[in-house]
């Protein structure tokens, strides 16, 4: 995480990641998992993995019915 806050949602749970902090997953493991924000401000994010080219993400605030 660069910036903002986002909920990580996997399989285990839900973990809110802030500025300085990192997830990372096994290649195979089947964990499936995805960020939602559910904060008012932008969050800035970047993934990194060797089947993908890097790529850097801005999320704005989605309403949800969680």
């Amino acid at each position: 995480m660069l910036e903002g806050e986002l909920v990580l949602i996997e399989d285990a749970g839900e973990t809110i990641l802030r500025a300085g902090d990192c997830a990372a997953f096994r290649k195979g493991t089947g964990n499936g998992h995805h960020m939602i924000n559910r904060s008012a401000r932008m969050a800035l994010w970047r993934c990194i993995s060797k089947s993908a080219r890097a790529s850097m993400k801005i999320s704005r605030r989605v309403p949800t019915s969680i």
